[in-house]
């Protein structure tokens, strides 16, 4: 009787042991859970903070962004200021008008030169590629094109005048030759007649 005593009273403490290690086990799960919890809550808060500092830093990027595209429109309208003024600066007129000659060293006529036929009146020497011009249309130190019917182009520097020039209802220009007779020759042509004002004499 007395080991079926000692046999059932084992059994209750064998029981009760492995209850309270069960029950030590479950508080320890619990545990483990609670800081599992509160770990994923602090995981959950540096997330939040770290789409909050993606989106300042996306703001940011996004700011510079359109600084520097602003920065570049302003760039682009600089070089588009600066294309325009080359454009002026390259600016070509053309109208129909008469083309003659004259001789200043060789003054037969009387009327190949002003006063000093040795001297422009822009004060350079008279010599091919010289031309003389109405100032009031071509300015001095423009760079001159005239296209003749034949096609053929003769390129001069507006650096002279004559009274012919600045009374002639027409564009006028005066081309220079070397000989009176090279100018009877020559005779009077209508032309196309084009100028840089911008290609300024030196």
């Amino acid at each position: 009787m007395r080991k079926i005593i000692l046999i059932v009273v084992l059994s209750l403490i064998l029981c009760f042991i492995n209850n309270f290690a069960l029950r030590h086990n479950l508080d320890i799960m619990i545990e483990n859970n609670e800081e599992l919890i509160v770990y994923t809550e602090v995981l959950e808060d540096r997330e939040e903070s770290l789409r909050e500092n993606i989106d300042e830093i996306e703001a940011l990027k996004a700011t510079e962004i359109n600084a520097l595209e602003a920065s570049l429109d302003e760039m682009v309208a600089k070089v588009g200021s600066l294309e325009h003024e080359k454009e002026v600066s390259e600016t070509w007129y053309k109208v129909t008008g008469v083309v003659t000659s004259y001789s200043p060293y060789d003054n037969q006529s009387g009327i190949e030169a002003d006063e000093n036929p040795n001297v422009t009146s822009t004060g350079v020497a008279p010599g091919t590629g010289y031309f003389a011009v109405d100032p009031e249309r071509i300015p001095y130190g423009s760079k001159i094109r005239i296209i003749y019917g034949d096609g053929t182009v003769e390129e001069g520097i507006a650096a002279d005048t004559g009274g012919t020039m600045r009374n002639s209802k027409l564009y006028h220009v005066d081309v220079f030759r070397q000989t009176y007779e090279e100018t009877l020759q020559f005779g009077l042509k209508t032309v196309t007649i084009c100028w840089s004002p911008n290609e300024k004499f030196d």
